[in-house]
């Protein structure tokens, strides 16, 4: 990655002090394991990426910075990946595009260009996961996607992970959140037991996006 970025040196340095970040003991998802699952994922999806380099290092920088109680970490994380590139020579446009990608996991907006699709997917990996692994996660990212029709992006998370995460209990919750929207925009009765967030075996999954079995009835 650092020589595919045109930067000099080693990077063992800035290597070392991003590793150091993660294992700050007061993370929890956002450590070590959450790193090197992302790096994984992109190891399995490198012949999806346009800009290698770039994306590797989005990802190494993107959750850098992570300070309880704040809400511009990206923007930090971001700022942080331009000191150290541009340090080590990285050229400006590089650098820029590297600092889009981190920004890009503020999941504040639908990511439109393939890398940046790639990106938030790989970001987003854990949901597809066993639901032991991001419980603790699982309401914080709940409020951010729930105006989305589909979780990820790119075609291959989609069907590597979607269906998985719509049977897990975040899919669960994400559904009842929808149907609840869904039949207060049409003025129709809450059905029994969605309102508590709760579902029937019959209503597991009730995804927009037709990876999972539909309600059957209430539409």
């Amino acid at each position: 990655m650092w020589a595919g970025l045109g930067a000099l040196g080693d990077g063992v340095a800035a290597r070392d002090d991003v590793l150091q970040r993660y294992a700050e003991p007061w993370r929890h998802y956002h450590a070590l394991q959450h790193l090197g699952e992302c790096l994984g994922a992109l190891d399995a999806t490198m012949h999806l990426v346009a800009r290698p380099a770039e994306v590797e290092a989005a990802l190494w920088f993107h959750d850098a910075v992570y300070a309880l109680q704040r809400a511009d970490n990206e923007k930090q994380s971001a700022q942080l990946a331009q000191g150290v590139l541009g340090d080590a020579g990285v050229a400006s446009e590089v650098t820029s595009w590297v600092m889009d990608l981190i920004l890009v996991t503020r999941h504040t907006a639908i990511p439109q260009a393939p890398d940046e699709q790639l990106l938030v997917d790989i970001d987003l990996s854990i949901l597809g996961a066993p639901a032991a692994r991001f419980a603790e996660k699982r309401r914080a990212i709940l409020q951010s996607f729930l105006a989305r029709p589909r979780l990820y992006s790119t075609a291959h998370f989609f069907i590597a992970l979607e269906a998985g995460a719509c049977q897990s209990g975040w899919g669960r919750e994400w559904s009842s959140v929808h149907h609840i929207r869904r039949v207060r925009r049409a003025g129709w009765p809450p059905l029994k037991g969605v309102c508590s967030g709760v579902l029937s075996s019959a209503r597991m999954c009730l995804c927009i996006n037709g990876c999972c079995a539909r309600e059957s009835s209430g539409r």
